[in-house]
């Protein structure tokens, strides 16, 4: 499962940035789009594909607004296989 995980990473610089910035601290959808200079649409999209394959998570799900999302385990290490790829 890494491997498709990786590869759905790799089909969208979008997500692969949203994935490097997680793995700092967890942000909200806000702050991303900020730091990213994305749109808010693009960000809260990007997010909604990479939970639904439990790459990134809510940690405060209970929230309408101000939800915090960060890099899961698998989310990790699919980011890991593809920078291992490109660095070699």
């Amino acid at each position: 499962m890494a491997w498709e995980d990786t590869g759905t990473i790799k089909a969208s610089v979008p997500r692969q940035k949203i994935l490097k910035l997680l793995l700092g601290h967890p942000s909200t959808p806000k702050e991303i789009c900020q730091t990213l200079d994305m749109h808010l649409s693009q960000v809260s999209r990007s997010l909604r594909q990479m939970e639904k394959r439990n790459l990134v998570r809510c940690t405060t799900p209970n929230l309408r607004k101000g939800r915090f999302y960060a890099i899961t385990a698998r989310g990790k290490e699919a980011l890991n296989n593809l920078q291992k790829r490109s660095s070699s």
